[in-house]
């Protein structure tokens, strides 16, 4: 409690704690309970931004510390390029030549008149040839990371960091959509267990077919996998 001058008439020593001023009957107490408060939510507001740029300046630092954390990447080798090659090229040949012999088995059939030819060796083409075409997009989009390390290495480390943090969101976004899921997931109304199946329609169906009105599915919608109740 303190001794103030009434903010309306002037009138000196007023307690702040007076219902009113008795002199003009203004109301002391209820003027400078807001301006404490305000006094107190400006304090509260100052000391949050303070705590926000505080944090801001802590997460710049932690970004810029793992930037530098980022290490540098090294030149692509082209062994595992050439043997994967390699290979898509032996699938490939072996391919023309399963379609070669069948190509010369199909004309012996169609001159003696022997049924239909049947060609080979078609898949393994197309699987060699996309074996191929994928390990040159591999290769070619390491080249591209490497030569942005090399060229530009703050921004090839900024990339890797943004990599890091959409995988991280990734993660957990599927982790809080398995979470609700299984929040989600229906209780066996007797043992309490969320290890349930749904029973489907034509489950139901082969049940009510085969046992007839005596069957326990009749109506149910769910099994629980621990105590076999169905509902």
């Amino acid at each position: 409690m303190a001794l103030v001058k009434c903010p309306e008439c002037g009138k000196e020593n007023v307690s702040d704690a007076a219902e009113s001023c008795p002199n003009c009957g203004y109301g002391v107490k209820e003027h400078y309970t807001k301006i404490r408060l305000e006094e107190i939510r400006i304090e509260y507001e100052k000391q949050a931004e303070i705590r926000r740029q505080e944090f801001e300046a802590e997460e710049k630092c932690r970004q810029e510390e793992r930037i530098k954390n980022v290490p540098k990447l090294e030149k692509p080798q082209l062994v595992a390029p050439i043997v994967v090659t390699v290979i898509s090229a032996l699938i490939t040949l072996l391919g023309f030549s399963m379609s070669n012999v069948s190509n010369l088995e199909a004309e012996y059939s169609l001159a003696h008149g022997n049924g239909d030819p049947h060609f080979q060796g078609g898949f393994l083409i197309v699987f060699g040839l996309g074996i191929l075409c994928y390990a040159i997009y591999l290769f070619s989009r390491r080249m591209a990371t490497y030569n942005l390390s090399k060229n530009n290495f703050e921004e090839y480390q900024r990339q890797v960091i943004r990599e890091q943090d959409e995988l991280k969101k990734r993660l957990e976004a599927e982790r809080n959509a398995k979470i609700k899921q299984q929040e989600n997931m229906p209780k066996c109304p007797v043992c309490g267990s969320k290890n349930v199946s749904k029973i489907s329609t034509l489950n139901r169906g082969v049940s009510v077919a085969t046992l007839g009105l005596a069957s326990s599915k009749i109506g149910k919608q769910y099994e629980c996998k621990a105590c076999k109740h169905k509902w």
